[in-house]
């Protein structure tokens, strides 16, 4: 499980007194069990997990741009970025949905079928959750419909 490699990579954090992995990870665990406390009293699923790093990772992206507009200094931030940026799975690109597409019949929906995006959309969340960006999702199954 996900969060179980966050806690070890938190005490590792602790031990070699490194404050800024140890800070962001010990808040993260926090929240990601408060999810799973919420659901039922039991540790968070890796989807869960994954949601709350990709909301700490926007929240990052936010506060650079920002210190980027007034010139400060963003390297506290870039780490942050990096450290949790290692916790998500590696997103799949458009040409490689396409690919998977290709090869897969979705649930036996036609390719011309008005059903077939979201049928699409379905089977790829079912079977590639949290490895791919929605808008690229639908850009690749868009460009797949045209071939």
């Amino acid at each position: 499980m996900l969060i179980e490699k966050i806690k070890h990579d938190q005490l590792v954090a602790r031990k070699n007194r490194d404050q800024i992995e140890s800070t962001l990870l010990t808040t993260l665990i926090g929240e990601a069990d408060m999810v799973g406390k919420n659901n039922g009293n039991r540790d968070p699923f890796d989807e869960e997990v994954i949601s709350v790093v990709k909301k700490f990772l926007k929240g990052v992206n936010e506060t650079i741009a920002i210190l980027e507009k007034s010139g400060r200094d963003v390297s506290q931030f870039e780490k942050e970025r990096e450290i949790l940026d290692s916790y998500l799975p590696t997103q799949l690109t458009k040409e490689k949905i396409i690919v998977l597409l290709d090869s897969t019949v979705v649930d036996g929906t036609l390719v011309d079928d008005k059903s077939f995006k979201g049928a699409a959309m379905k089977w790829l969340k079912e079977h590639y959750s949290g490895q791919y960006d929605g808008r690229v999702a639908v850009e690749a199954i868009d460009e797949f419909t045209r071939k």
